[in-house]
């Protein structure tokens, strides 16, 4: 029998798988109006069919954090949200290449703060 989603939980637990999955949620919906920019973006990094790639990735966001918000399959949530966040980091924040400091910096700070956000949905994947 599977059990009750939550279930053995203390408030804080679920608070804080909530909050994470919040974070996805969000930006998935804001994603949906950023969509010409993000596929402009992956185009020009040469990413093979953009379009198609950034509706996946609004899909992950949007699924994988209501799985892992209404713990359900959370672990499968979590771990799609890792995937994506890998990719995203790649994608989008790769600081390594950048030669403007101000940029670079600000890229660096976002893909520490991603690397942070995987530590959390692992934490969820161990539960």
């Amino acid at each position: 029998m599977e059990p009750t989603l939550y279930e053995n939980d203390s408030w804080l637990w679920i608070a804080g798988q909530v909050a994470l999955a919040s974070l996805y949620i969000h930006r998935g919906l804001a994603g949906v109006g950023e969509f010409s920019d993000y596929v402009a973006q992956l185009t020009k990094r040469g990413v093979p069919l953009p379009a198609f790639v950034i509706a996946g990735g609004l899909f992950v966001m949007l699924t994988g954090g209501l799985m892992v918000a209404a713990d359900w399959h959370a672990f499968y949530g979590a771990l799609a949200l890792i995937v994506f966040t890998l990719l995203a980091n790649h994608w989008f924040h790769h600081f390594w290449l950048m030669e403007d400091g101000i940029m670079k910096k600000f890229h660096y700070l976002f893909f520490c703060n991603n690397i942070s956000i995987i530590g959390g949905l692992l934490l969820v994947m161990a539960k």
